[in-house]
């Protein structure tokens, strides 16, 4: 199966940050908590690193199944049914801002990480040009379904602050899609509304995959886009927040 997050402006552009922050190493066992489709976890895998994948939605989880090796679990990320000091790293893509109680799945975080683990953790980030905007929460405002934002997003101060009361200690802060980024994700967004009305979960996103109009998107304008995102955030991240922030944190227990 064609992963369509392969095409996704908010998964590409912030790769190359994420692959460098996690550093996926041969026989790690690294979480991907909230994987979705298994993008992620396909990633970590080529890299030789043992994955397991934990996502609330059985959909989701069965067509990650046809894009790598992970081993995959249907849970929430407040509720971890793996044991205590066991994994060597988790990455937590795009989850927390969904989640009513965030503090209680950064103490599962911490539960499963063993001492000195790494947990990298992506987010909207409140310091984006457009964040909680009409447009931004286009498909987050549907109060129940898995992508309902509980919050806009942090500022990195707020997620820093969020992060460090349980035990996880910040080493590094990323920040992509700068503005152009930021526009075009809005605009995907809205142009995937004229395809599919609803998107409750990644498993939606197939559905839409083998469209005419999808297919002109990814072999037309997607190169361009992410072109433009991958150079944007190169050049000015280090100046300017973007919409998307990145944080690396060391656990101490």
């Amino acid at each position: 199966m064609n992963n369509p997050f392969q095409y996704s402006l908010t998964t590409r552009p912030k790769e190359k940050a994420i692959n460098a922050l996690l550093s996926p190493e041969k026989s790690e066992k690294i979480l991907d908590l909230g994987c979705g489709l298994g993008y992620y976890s396909a990633k970590i895998t080529a890299k030789g690193s043992v994955c397991y994948g934990v996502d609330i939605d059985y959909n989701s989880l069965a067509l990650a199944k046809h894009n790598t090796s992970a081993f995959f679990i249907q849970a929430t990320s407040e509720s971890i049914p793996i044991a205590d000091n066991s994994v060597d790293k988790v990455l937590f893509t795009d989850v927390i801002e969904h989640l009513k109680d965030d503090g209680a799945a950064l103490k599962e975080i911490a539960r499963v990480l063993k001492d000195k683990g790494v947990v990298v953790i992506t987010t909207a980030s409140k310091e984006g040009f457009f964040c909680g905007t009409r447009l931004n929460m286009l498909f987050h405002d549907k109060v129940g379904s898995p992508e309902y934002h509980y919050r806009v997003g942090y500022s990195t101060e707020e997620l820093v602050c969020r992060m460090q009361r349980y035990g996880i200690r910040v080493q590094e802060v990323k920040y992509c899609s700068v503005f152009f980024g930021e526009i075009f994700i809005e605009l995907l967004k809205l142009f995937y509304s004229f395809i599919k009305k609803d998107f409750n979960t990644q498993a939606d996103t197939i559905k839409v995959n083998g469209s005419l109009l999808f297919t002109v998107y990814k072999k037309v304008f997607f190169p361009f886009l992410l072109f433009i995102s991958e150079k944007e955030t190169e050049l000015f991240s280090e100046r300017y927040k973007g919409h998307i922030v990145i944080v690396k944190g060391i656990l101490d227990k």
